[in-house]
């Protein structure tokens, strides 16, 4: 007998139906059904019903307090190509629950706006990932994921932290799924360790010469894109152009080859209890994180547990945390320390309450 609460064939049809018979993930999308040419009638899928809560006590996200008829009901479940079912029972950890149902959430949604509406139409869900990193020779390469159509231009810019001074911009194009810059540098002088403000846009007007398979896929002017990353030229009129903006802001260390000397994992941790921050919103603290953190531990339901912690993620920035029970749950609040330039940024939203205070609440 099996110890598994595996989904019924129903329920698998279901969800796939739901889906639009595409994966879930919202950087994929990718169709999960068609015909085969083994025979006439013959049909072909790469799709999967997964497990949200896994289906066994051992599996990935399993939640022992589900009964048998939850964890193989469609409200466990989430349709995805056979490459992501298997990533996200991989590495739980980056994919928690909370990820996959808004995953699941928005793969329905997008769905149910596309139901008889004619492909050439249907809204276009933009998703652009991105990340920075150095290069052997010390330049920042700015790299991703965009669900853009293949040759879809773009371009790349890198400025101060918040947008301020621009360091320079880069053309390049989505290719399968992935893009790249060429390297960023001052002069051929690698740029300071420090906190970069990097926007990856693309218009499709005439200027930008998008090639056709591009503009037939997002619609003439980018009409049909949607998201969080896309933007309208003119809000005020509703048939306005549109054009992808994603934003980002990303810690760069140093070149390896030239380390700041004597900083340390200790360093890092003083320096974020020190740090006097400005919070977006509400302005500059009137103490530093450490003060604020220790006030915050006087609130009822919150205390202690791992406390402080640090450690380098790459090229001198540091992560630190604090680890604390928030009644009976863990959290965590999340700060970065770039060693060459000492920046101190709140990199989640503990962090972030727990970097202000008035003077008012002291």
């Amino acid at each position: 007998m099996s110890s598994r609460d595996d989904f019924t064939q129903e329920a698998k049809r279901r969800l796939a139906h739901r889906a639009g018979y595409r994966c879930s993930n919202p950087i994929c999308r990718a169709l999960t059904a068609g015909p085969s040419d083994a025979t006439s009638d013959a049909t072909t899928s790469i799709g999967v019903a997964a497990h949200v809560s896994a289906a066994s006590p051992k599996g990935p996200r399993f939640r022992e307090e589900l009964s048998a008829e939850e964890r193989s009901s469609i409200d466990n479940g989430i349709w995805l190509c056979q490459n992501h079912a298997k990533e996200i029972d991989d590495d739980p950890r980056r994919f928690p629950e909370t990820i996959l149902l808004a995953w699941k959430e928005e793969a329905e949604r997008v769905a149910r706006e596309e139901v008889g509406i004619p492909a050439g139409e249907a809204p276009y869900l933009v998703k652009v990932e991105a990340f920075a990193e150095r290069d052997e020779g010390g330049r920042i390469i700015v790299f991703g994921k965009a669900n853009l159509p293949n040759d879809t231009k773009l371009m790349i810019s890198v400025r101060e932290s918040g947008g301020g001074w621009l360091y320079g911009q880069d053309k390049c194009a989505v290719r399968h799924g992935a893009f790249s810059s060429k390297g960023f540098s001052d002069k051929g002088d690698p740029l300071p360790a420090k906190r970069y403000h990097i926007e990856i846009f693309s218009y499709f007007n005439v200027a930008w010469r998008q090639p056709e398979a591009v503009l037939s896929g997002v619609g003439s002017l980018g009409r049909r894109l949607i998201g969080p990353q896309v933007d309208k030229v003119d809000p005020e009129f509703e048939d306005s152009e549109k054009y992808v903006s994603a934003v980002f802001e990303f810690p760069v260390g140093n070149h390896p080859s030239s380390r700041s000397e004597g900083y340390s994992e200790g360093a890092a941790l003083e320096a974020v209890k020190a740090a006097v921050l400005t919070v977006q919103g509400r302005g500059k603290s009137s103490e530093p994180v450490g003060k604020v953190v220790e006030w915050f531990l006087g609130v009822p339901g919150l205390k202690a547990k791992d406390g402080w912690s640090a450690r380098e993620l790459k090229d001198g920035v540091y992560e630190v945390v604090f680890s604390y029970w928030e009644g009976d749950s863990t959290s965590l609040a999340k700060w970065t320390v770039v060693a060459g330039s000492r920046q101190v940024t709140y990199e989640n939203r503990n962090a972030k309450i727990m970097s202000y205070l008035s003077d008012e609440e002291k």
